[in-house]
């Protein structure tokens, strides 16, 4: 016959064994799938749906069975029935009002500014024209081609005046020195002329002792370069005569335009 008694140890200490638990099972028994089940679990769709379903941590776990077009009550995009509708009819139709106003008020000044800018583009464009247009007649009464019509003095042989030019300048300092030389020799020639009565024999007019002699004149200076006109100008162009039409180069703008 076995003893039943529990072992001694070497120090007179006895060693109990301690049974588990029969609630914990010793094994991880896994029921086996049917064929049904695993021909399922190989489909991609079904599986797709179950990781779907099975899914866990920071992933919202969604109800496939609810409707996916209305936001659960909990959700941020979830608005009643109620709340949908606006029920404040009056301010409904001021806000309308408020909206027509506003359009109508931006139409007429995006009409005012259209109407600006093409006038002053129209404006700007007829003072352009004019500019080039007294810059061209300049340029023909200094160029040869009217030189027969051109005179070869520089004043004017109807009022005697001098033109308002450098020429003309120039003229007039070469007069008003030549009659200075004149009125300066006239009195070297009073100082050396004797008479024996005091007037002139020739013409009968009482003699003078000495003749006025104008100031010396300035010289008008060196002649100044020629400024070129268009310099600093905006570049002119001929399409800019048609508002609409613009020249292109594919002959389609300026044709229309005639």
């Amino acid at each position: 016959t076995h003893s039943t008694a529990p072992p001694a140890s070497a120090m007179g200490q006895q060693v109990v064994h301690v049974d588990p638990p029969a609630t914990r099972p010793r094994f991880h028994n896994i029921e086996p799938r049917s064929r049904e089940e695993r021909l399922a679990i190989r489909d991609k769709d079904m599986l797709e749906k179950l990781r779907l379903e099975h899914r866990l941590k920071s992933n919202v776990k969604e109800d496939l069975n609810s409707n996916l077009l209305e936001p659960p009550p909990n959700s941020a995009g979830f608005i009643s029935e109620a709340d949908r509708f606006c029920t404040d009819a009056a301010g409904e139709e001021y806000a309308e009002r408020h909206r027509k106003k506003l359009e109508r008020e931006e139409l007429i000044e995006r009409r005012r500014v259209r109407n600006y800018e093409r006038e002053a583009a129209r404006w700007d464009r007829v003072a352009m024209e004019q500019k080039f247009e007294d810059i061209k007649l300049q340029e023909l009464k200094e160029s040869e081609i009217p030189a027969l019509n051109r005179s070869s003095v520089k004043y004017n042989m109807i009022n005697l005046q001098y033109e308002d030019s450098y020429d003309g300048a120039e003229l007039k300092y070469r007069d008003d020195v030549m009659k200075r030389n004149m009125a300066m020799a006239a009195n070297r020639g009073l100082r050396h002329m004797k008479s024996s009565v005091d007037y002139d024999p020739i013409t009968g007019l009482p003699t003078r002792s000495k003749v006025p002699v104008p100031p010396a004149p300035v010289a008008p200076g060196p002649r100044p370069e020629k400024v070129d006109p268009r310099e600093g100008m905006k570049h002119f162009r001929v399409d800019s005569l048609y508002v609409n039409e613009k020249e292109s180069h594919d002959g389609v703008g300026r044709q229309r335009a005639y």
